[in-house]
């Protein structure tokens, strides 16, 4: 990264236009997004550090301190991140990570009274707790500190506890993963025990921006700003590390950094924690295939469940309720949804005497415009824009799913593309842009770009723009030259073609 410097004001009106929608909007924002280095991670603000004073604080006193985490790969490696690091201050610390399926999301009173007799004094939540509203008064009644970071969206009020969340405070990016927002904290922690800056720490602690790249992907977090650093400086660092699991990770990542790091999402019942906690290559290696394997077992299934929620999508009904789908597939039936409507989409099921429920979204439509409609139906809710999920009692599901489809029937997809370019714009400078741009993923997406009247024509076998430079790869049956409105994927290595339309009578 970083090799061929790129102007910004040197740049043409559309790949401006481009950048801009990307949060690109000056030269140092263009040259932190193409050379994302560690240096340029930033310390927390003063009201974090305050919150990590009083933490650090707390190790000096020698308090029993929990860090409190959620199962999915984002919770996991937020909770060995922090715990990890606080063990490198001398902490007394211990982790627990709840059972969806028996305690469910977030803090919960079982948990915090056995933190209590376990003789836990803080309690630190990682990408969880910012909704804990009632969880956060019986911990003070027990008298257990209680420091909440989460990245999750907060509600018109706030649980009673120290909070770190980038929508609430100062802590860094505002669409960290709850993973960035551990490190992000730690650093803070380690900046008032030491003195040393954000480069010092990770140096020093290298597994920490590691567990925080795994977290940022996994949890499909927009990779801009910090969380562009983390994952692009905390795959430098995976390549380096002796510590087992990450050596295996190190050799399933070469092609494909995403679908090496997908199996591990399919370890919620413990198998994912364990094979972070592998001392040696052989446990990790054996565990990786295991986790492999239910990945590919869990998508067959996802496809199977599928069926009859599809059938009601099709019919228009974005809102579905069916009783026997097992919890654990239900985000990615959503996801499914979504992606084959381009609608929004909420998934219901039975789960014990309640029924549960998870919303997927476009980017451009949020989640929890419904979820406040429908609040007075809820036992909890949260999540973002484009996720959500939500619990309520069985009597309530008819009046959600009338609330719900009759918002979700009012929104409109429209095509997705970044910005409309000249076809003069579609050149080797964009491409050279590009390449310094990588890697995409969710949040800085390979670009769409709409050109208008464009000029196909065929030149040595290959397409062309208005006799451009750029060669158009297909992805579609090619059109015969003429002028059209055409559609283009671009990256680092060129564009593809990828839909048009006639302008030509």
């Amino acid at each position: 990264m970083g090799e061929k410097e790129i102007n910004y004001n040197d740049l043409s009106k559309g790949v401006k236009n481009f950048l801009q929608k990307r949060g690109i909007q000056s030269q140092y924002d263009l040259d932190l997004f193409v050379n994302p280095t560690i240096e340029k991670l930033a310390l927390p603000g003063k009201d974090t550090l305050k919150i990590a004073e009083s933490l650090y604080n707390s190790i000096r006193q020698g308090k029993k301190i929990f860090v409190w985490g959620d199962e999915d790969v984002d919770g996991i490696t937020s909770t060995f991140l922090l715990y990890e690091s606080l063990k490198k201050l001398n902490a007394k610390v211990e982790w627990h990570i709840p059972s969806r399926a028996t305690e469910g999301y977030g803090l919960n009173k079982n948990g915090i009274d056995m933190i209590k007799e376990r003789g836990g004094e803080v309690i630190v939540t990682v990408d969880c707790g910012i909704t804990s509203f009632e969880e956060a008064e019986y911990s003070k009644s027990l008298g257990i500190e209680l420091i909440i970071t989460d990245h999750h969206e907060p509600r018109n009020t706030l649980p009673e506890a120290m909070i770190v969340n980038p929508k609430v405070n100062d802590v860094g990016y505002r669409y960290l993963a709850g993973v960035g927002v551990a490190l992000k904290f730690f650093i803070g922690i380690v900046h008032i025990a030491t003195g040393l800056n954000p480069v010092e720490v990770i140096k020093t602690m290298p597994d920490s921006i590691i567990f925080a790249m795994i977290g940022t992907i996994t949890d499909r977090v927009p990779r801009l700003s910090e969380n562009r650093i983390l994952v692009v400086e905390g795959e430098k660092y995976l390549h380096k590390s002796k510590r087992p699991p990450f050596m295996v990770l190190a050799q399933k990542t070469t092609t494909d950094l995403e679908e090496g790091l997908r199996p591990l999402q399919a370890g919620r019942e413990e198998l994912t924690r364990e094979f972070f906690l592998c001392n040696d290559e052989e446990c990790a290696r054996d565990i990786y295939e295991k986790l492999s394997l239910k990945s590919q077992e869990y998508l067959s299934m996802v496809e199977k469940v599928f069926e009859p929620i599809k059938k009601e999508l099709l019919k228009g009904n974005y809102a579905v309720y069916v009783p026997d789908v097992a919890n654990d597939y239900l985000g990615s039936c959503a996801t499914r949804g979504r992606d084959i409507t381009g609608m929004p989409v909420f998934v219901l099921t039975d789960s014990n005497d309640e029924v549960i429920g998870e919303g997927r979204g476009p980017d451009d439509f949020n989640l929890l415009t419904v979820l406040n409609e429908a609040k007075h139906l809820f036992i909890s809710y949260g999540g973002h824009k484009p996720a959500c999920g939500f619990r309520m009692k069985k009597k309530n599901v008819e009046e959600f799913l009338g609330i719900a489809n009759r918002m979700l029937s009012e929104y409109k997809p429209s095509p997705k593309y970044d910005t409309q370019l000249e076809p003069a714009e579609l050149n080797q400078q964009l491409i050279n842009l590009l390449q310094l741009m990588e890697p995409f993923g969710r949040g800085n997406e390979e670009p769409v770009f709409l050109i208008k009247n464009a000029k196909m024509s065929l030149r040595d076998g290959k397409m062309y723009i208005n006799g451009g430079e750029i060669p158009m790869g297909t992805l579609i049956p090619p059109p015969a030259p003429g002028v059209y409105d055409i559609f283009v994927q671009c990256n680092g290595n060129g564009c593809n073609l990828i839909n048009w339309k006639s302008v030509e009578n």
